[in-house]
């Protein structure tokens, strides 16, 4: 059966460059549309809450704030977007991997 539902994507990164050209990718895929971009985490968390978007894209390190402020948010409102990419990258605190393991609830908080 053929639906012509599309899966919105919110996309957030703070380099204008790279988030043009994930609209450009994703844009470009049946089935898929961008609803939305963001900059900032604050940014990503507004429009997590009024887009409601099915999936995001999130660079991990952003100029202000960190994708894992947004993973968090995003799991505390139950229910929200998953993510569809989560770009390398290492942020101030403890690392990419131990953040991770925290928003599983698999260790320690910050």
């Amino acid at each position: 059966m053929h639906s012509n539902a599309h899966s919105t994507v919110l996309v957030v990164d703070d380099h204008p460059i790279v988030r043009e050209g994930i609209r450009v990718l994703v844009d470009g895929h049946a089935g898929f549309t961008v609803v939305g971009e963001a900059s900032t985490a604050r940014e990503a968390i507004e429009r997590l809450r009024t887009l409601k978007p099915a999936l995001l894209t999130v660079d991990l390190s952003l100029g202000q704030g960190s994708g894992f402020e947004v993973l968090e948010a995003l799991r505390v409102m139950d229910g929200g977007a998953g993510p569809l990419h989560s770009s390398p990258g290492r942020t101030r605190d403890s690392g990419p991997r131990s953040r991770c393991r925290r928003l599983r609830g698999q260790g320690p908080g910050p």
